[in-house]
Formats: C-alpha cells, sequence, structure tokens
C-alpha cells in the first residue's frame, strides 16, 4: 500500500488545513490509469454485447463481435504498449501483474483475430474477457496481497 503524505497549510482564511496523498511515482499513477482505463474502457465496449446476448437477438450479436473485438483488442494493445515502456523496477508488483496478463491476454486475442483464416471465435473471445477482467481488478485493489494476486496471475495464465 502506498505511504500517505500529511502537509499542513495555511488556507486564505487564515485557518489550518491538511492537505493528504499518497506518495507515489508519476510511472504508478500512470500504470494504475491505464489498467483501471482499460478495464473501463472494455467493460463499456462488451456491455453494448452482453445486453444483445441477454435479449437472444443473434443477429445483433454477430454484427457487434468483431467490432467489440477491434475495440477491446486496440484498447489491450494500446495499454501494453504504454506500459512496455515504463522499466519493471518502476513498476509496483501489482502492475507488472497485470502487465504480464494483458501481454497474455494480447497473445491469446491475436489467435483468435477476425482476420486468420476462420474468422473470430466467439467463444474464446467472450471466455478471454470474462477471465481478464477479474483478474485485473483482482490484481489492481490496494487490499490484495501478494499471495492472492500470485494465485490470480497464475490461474489466469493456466486458462
Amino acid at each position: 500500500m502506498p505511504d500517505l503524505h500529511w502537509e499542513e497549510y495555511k488556507e486564505e482564511s487564515g485557518d489550518a488545513g491538511l492537505f493528504v496523498s499518497t506518495v507515489s511515482s508519476p510511472e504508478h499513477s500512470l500504470a494504475e490509469g491505464l489498467v483501471a482505463s482499460f478495464i473501463g474502457d472494455t467493460k463499456n465496449a462488451v456491455d453494448l454485447l452482453w445486453e444483445a446476448v441477454g435479449a437472444g437477438d443473434h443477429e445483433q450479436v454477430g454484427e457487434l463481435m468483431e467490432p467489440t473485438y477491434h475495440i477491446v483488442r486496440f484498447e489491450l494493445e494500446k495499454a501494453v504498449e504504454t506500459l512496455q515502456e515504463i522499466p519493471r523496477q518502476k513498476l509496483r508488483p501489482k502492475h507488472r501483474d497485470c502487465r504480464a496478463m494483458m501481454k497474455e491476454s494480447s497473445r491469446r486475442m491475436s489467435k483468435n483475430s477476425p482476420l486468420n483464416v476462420g474468422g473470430l471465435d466467439p467463444g474464446p473471445f467472450i471466455r478471454e474477457i470474462t477471465t481478464l477482467l477479474p483478474a485485473l481488478h483482482e490484481c489492481l485493489l490496494e487490499q490484495t496481497k501478494k499471495k492472492k494476486r500470485l494465485e490470480v496471475l497464475r490461474g489466469y495464465k493456466r486458462g
């Protein structure tokens, strides 16, 4: 858990104020934001597809599957590329674990691309998203201990 930084300051009225923040590097903030943003953006992209599945609208599911894949894949590649630019020693362990899962997801998704012969198989794509997002979320939580994070990472990599 990051250390808290407390700093007293004078407000314009003359009263004392207290500024509280976490002591973290810009790399930590960037990595945290990237992974959290990826989770949120991916969930938003998948929500419309999920609604169509829930409604039993097979035609709409078919229309939405490939665009959803491309949105998720774009967000994933963008996040992985940026995380790769941050040196390993500058990342917190939870961000390194998230990066490892995202790289594995990228590898898996590339095997199931609509551009490959045979096209996109919806089953593995949906399974990938429904296992990746909860795993990233669990690893990103401050209260998740190292042992649990490693279990989540190993479980995700086993598929």
